[in-house]
């Protein structure tokens, strides 16, 4: 999945954060947690995206 498709998906389950937000979220929960691309339609599949994303997100804004 593009990070545009991903995106699309993150937004459709709520989440409000700007392209770039999403860009910082997802870079970050990829370096802490490397999933696979399966593992990550499986986010997508369980609506449970958007929670991992803002979590990480969170974390991002707490290591600056």
């Amino acid at each position: 999945m593009t990070y545009e498709e991903l995106y699309q998906a993150v937004q459709a389950q709520g989440f409000r954060g700007s392209y770039e937000e999403f860009r910082v979220a997802y870079d970050n929960y990829q370096r802490l947690n490397p999933a696979t691309e399966a593992q990550i339609r499986g986010l997508v599949a369980d609506n449970t995206l958007v929670h991992v994303m803002n979590q990480s997100l969170k974390l991002a804004y707490k290591s600056l």
